[in-house]
């Protein structure tokens, strides 16, 4: 899938975050879904995959210097892997990326691979896309999403 030239706002006016999933990606298996925003506001975005519902996938969760894997099980948080990101990041135009593949996760930032994990649950070998954004203040979480897109890996 392809989402282009179409403005998606995402934002949280009274709580702090929230999560959104394209609705009939659940049957997917591999796959590089990557997107670019403007992250206007918020402690974190969030890259979602895998999704089964929403105590079920895996996530990159992208902050201001540092970025996490994250897989979620029963609604159990588990951080598989952990990085400080060595450079900065302009967040107008960011580009982001969360590629899946049987056991392997990886996180991107503008076309560049910066974090990965293996050993994904066998819970999660399919599902759909997503995103979240989270940030501990309320009303103060926002990105605006320019592109989306999904490509297969075979």
């Amino acid at each position: 899938i392809s989402i282009e030239n179409n403005l998606r706002i995402l934002d949280s006016d009274l709580s702090d975050g929230n999560f959104v999933f394209l609705e009939g990606s659940y049957l997917w298996e591999n796959y590089f879904f990557k997107t670019k925003l403007d992250w206007l506001k918020g402690e974190s975005v969030s890259l979602i995959a895998r999704l089964k519902d929403d105590s079920n996938y895996i996530s990159c969760s992208f902050y201001d210097k540092k970025i996490r894997i994250k897989q979620y099980i029963n609604g159990k948080e588990k951080i598989m892997s952990e990085k400080e990101i060595p450079f900065e990041i302009s967040k107008e135009n960011l580009e982001l990326g969360i590629a899946v593949n049987n056991d392997k996760v990886n996180c991107f930032i503008n076309g560049d691979s910066v974090l990965y994990s293996y050993y994904l649950s066998s819970v999660l070998s399919n599902g759909g896309i997503g995103f979240k954004i989270w940030d501990p203040k309320i009303n103060n979480s926002k990105i605006i999403i320019k592109e989306v897109s999904v490509e297969k890996i075979k």
